[in-house]
């Protein structure tokens, strides 16, 4: 089986919008934060990319697609990842959460910073989702402490909130 990778990169709409462009017939996903646009492309080829956040795909429930979107960068110690490597989120539960639609959890290809993905119909729903058992006892920085590095300097907790249209006071 092909392994499924996950490239992010972000910049301006500009030139984001000209890889999009050019790379009409890949799987690449644009979406806004408030600081940033971002694509997200899932292949099991090259990316499109040229200097883009690389990710093995480790687990996945649903397909992503333009929704609102939770992306989270976290960091966990090299002596840890093993055992982080095999958490699994169990579907029957995200599923039964009003929304849901996807999830991802991704494995950097070089270094500590990993990434989850959620995916759910609306914003006010996947902020909801954040104050659920399942969210607060994996993925929230108290819950990742034990997989992070005792240097506190060399940790990343970072959430963006990523929609499909830009926000009306939003420039890019």
């Amino acid at each position: 089986m092909t392994e499924m990778k996950t490239f992010i990169t972000y910049g301006t709409e500009f030139f984001l919008d000209k890889i999009i462009n050019k790379h009409t017939k890949r799987d690449i996903q644009k979406f806004y934060s408030s600081d940033a646009v971002y694509l997200i492309e899932n292949t099991t080829e090259k990316t499109a990319f040229n200097t883009p956040k690389s990710f093995e795909t480790i687990d996945q429930i649903g397909a992503l697609s333009n929704l609102p979107t939770l992306l989270q960068y976290f960091t966990i110690k090299e002596a840890r990842q093993v055992v982080f490597n095999e958490t699994k989120l169990d579907a029957a539960k995200l599923s039964s959460y009003e929304g849901f639609k996807s999830y991802q959890l991704l494995k950097p290809f070089q270094g500590k910073t990993y990434a989850v993905i959620f995916q759910f119909e609306t914003m006010d729903l996947l902020k909801d989702f954040q104050k659920s058992s399942v969210y607060q006892n994996q993925f929230t920085k108290e819950a990742l402490k034990s997989y992070a590095s005792e240097d506190f300097t060399n940790n990343m907790n970072v959430v963006k909130y990523l929609t499909p249209e830009p926000e009306p006071t939003q420039e890019h």
